[in-house]
């Protein structure tokens, strides 16, 4: 069976772990699903907990600094305690979910009254927990609290949804609307979220403080033209106040004008780390870390540990954004982790000339 304990620790590994002639993780070049939320990450049976979407798009196809283009997202559920419980197992429930949409529901973005429940559209989701999933769960040899799991699939895309032909790996694809062709991976991003059910145990997310993610934090003063805002500061397209940076010819280098990012992360957040196989003074307190992205400029850091269970906290997980050659409005994210599948995020724009 599964081992229970281990929740949710390989995507932080991943996040890490960049070859020196790869894009660095934190620079953000395509579509990209930057991390789901989910508001109760343990939850009881019966319970409705629901899932929220950080998407980004930075494909070529995009418009930078100006509208958006219109992206299609979907998400799948109904598979609920898979063999070994492994994601894997999924394949044919997850096939069964889609069976339950035509081309036309995908095309519009609407939910059938069969797949209600099941499928949902848009950048949330909520998604019901059987009243018996713990009770349907095989008890793996070790486990001091049962429980039951549920997997939620997604699909992001930057063109619009159809059905894949029977034998692919995933059941959508991902098409150009004018001409019907697949588009590839900038601008189809798939995945899925574990929904843990415990009786009891608990966990909560990352406590983040919004609107604290820059050290020098700009006044958000509203403003109509940079007369309103104070020095240092210039009005954004949304009239607020925004941070100014000069714009770098050197384009992202170390030499380019920097501003310092650090998330405000609450002490609370390192919760004791029980799971199915671990409880009470037994349990370690949580590791959590954060990484940061950024569509344009670079990050001298792409993740930093914020907490080790052993260590305590770090010092210093902050990282420092480098300006782009390009002007304009420029989105700053830090996205925060326990090791129990907790997630937080918060945003600063910044103002390049």
């Amino acid at each position: 069976m599964a081992r229970p304990a281990l929740h949710a620790l390989a995507l932080g590994v991943a996040l890490v772990a960049c070859a020196e002639d790869l894009e660095p993780p934190s620079q953000l070049r395509s579509l990209r699903v930057l991390a789901v939320t989910v508001d109760t990450p343990f939850a009881p049976p019966g319970a409705t907990p629901t899932l929220s979407m950080a998407l980004v798009d930075a494909a070529p196809g995009a418009s930078p600094g100006g509208s958006p283009r219109p992206l299609s997202v979907v998400w799948l559920g109904g598979c609920d305690n898979p063999p070994q419980d492994a994601h894997g197992a999924c394949r044919e429930a997850l096939r069964s979910t889609v069976d339950l949409l035509s081309d036309q529901d995908l095309r519009l973005l609407s939910t059938p009254a069969t797949a209600q429940g099941r499928v949902g559209f848009g950048t949330s989701f909520s998604y019901r927990l059987p009243e018996d999933l713990i009770a349907r769960h095989p008890t793996p040899p070790g486990t001091l609290a049962p429980y039951g799991l549920s997997y939620v699939f997604f699909a992001a895309c930057g063109g619009e949804l159809r059905r894949a032909p029977a034998g692919e790996a995933f059941p959508l694809r991902c098409v150009d609307p004018a001409s019907e062709l697949p588009l590839d991976a900038q601008d189809f991003v798939t995945g899925y979220t574990r929904l843990w059910a415990y009786t009891e145990l608990r966990n909560q997310n990352p406590l983040v403080q919004q609107g604290a993610l820059l050290e020098n934090a700009s006044s958000r003063l509203p403003c109509a033209d940079d007369l309103a805002c104070a020095p240092g500061e210039a009005c954004g397209v949304a009239g607020v106040c925004l941070n100014l940076v000069a714009r770098c010819e050197a384009d992202g280098a170390d030499a380019c004008p920097g501003v310092r990012l650090q998330p405000r992360i609450d002490r609370q957040s390192a919760e004791r780390a029980e799971t199915a196989a671990i409880l009470g003074d037994a349990a370690p307190l949580e590791n959590l870390w954060v990484a940061y992205f950024t569509q344009r400029g670079r990050m001298d850091a792409d993740a930093r540990f914020v907490h080790d269970g052993a260590l305590g906290w770090s010092q210093d997980f902050s990282t420092t954004w480098r300006a782009p050659r390009e002007g304009g409005e420029v989105r700053l994210w830090a996205v925060v982790r326990d090791s129990r599948g907790g997630v937080s995020w918060a945003f600063e724009d910044v103002l390049v000339r």
